[in-house]
Parts: C-alpha cells; sequence; structure tokens
C-alpha cells in the first residue's frame, strides 16, 4: 500500500487473510500517518518512510492519516 499525493492511500481498501500483514510505503513528499484508533499507528512517516503491521485477527479494520483525514484520506482493511 503507498501513501500518495494529493493525500491519498492507494489502494484504499484490501482484503487479506489472517497473518498476512501490511506494509505501507510513504511515496508523497507530505508527512502522514496510518491510524487505526487502538490497533495499529504507524506514527510520522516522512518521504520514503515504510510501516509493516501484521494482521492477527479476523476483522474490518478502518484506517486513516491523523494528519489529512478531513481530506479524505482514509481507507479500509477486510481481513478473513
Amino acid at each position: 500500500m503507498h501513501m500518495t499525493a494529493p493525500y491519498a492511500f492507494s489502494p484504499s481498501s484490501l482484503t487479506i487473510a489472517v497473518g498476512d500483514s501490511v506494509r505501507v510505503v510513504n511515496d508523497d513528499s507530505n508527512h502522514h500517518t496510518f491510524t487505526d484508533s487502538g490497533v495499529f499507528d504507524s506514527g510520522d512517516m516522512g518521504q520514503r518512510a515504510s510501516f509493516t503491521y501484521r494482521f492477527a485477527r479476523a476483522g474490518t479494520f478502518s484506517f486513516v492519516c491523523s494528519y489529512h483525514a478531513s481530506l479524505g484520506m482514509k481507507g479500509s482493511i477486510t481481513v478473513h
């Protein structure tokens, strides 16, 4: 998954299996986060930074960039 201009995750939704990992890479010059309140939080990610999270349980996880959520920078991951 990538963070791209203008303020988007690409792709904005994924379906994966329990135990799979998602790697997020910031391809944009702006700082971003990959955050699901209470589950994962990448913290501040500058350009070219990456964050990987392994999903150990099934569910649907909504995520946002905490800096740009109001601009529509959000998505979801469904884990089966």
